[in-house]
């Protein structure tokens, strides 16, 4: 299992981008990483965002939110998510 720690240097680390290079920052944050891991997930399994608030007991706008990049989610939530998709949170925070 993945600690605490290793997660929020996952979620918080971020490396900058090479000087010749625009990045658009908005799309780049490890939030939005997130939620686009969790949407890839998601819909591999063919599973629906409703599929995935019944198994976590989540509320659907927040994860709309978080698959949006918008939301941020506790490392227990994000560990609850893994476990719905039944993947490693490592795997959701790559």
């Amino acid at each position: 299992m993945v600690s605490n720690r290793e997660i929020s240097a996952l979620i918080f680390s971020s490396s900058l981008p090479e000087q010749n290079h625009v990045v658009d920052p908005i799309h780049c944050t490890p939030s939005t990483k997130l939620g686009k891991n969790i949407k890839r997930i998601r819909e591999q399994k063919d599973m629906s965002q409703g599929d995935i608030c019944r198994a976590v007991e989540l509320d659907r706008a927040q994860m709309s939110n978080i698959e949006a990049g918008k939301g941020n989610p506790t490392l227990a939530t994000i560990e609850k998510i893994a476990r719905a998709l039944g993947v490693t949170s490592d795997e959701l925070l790559k």
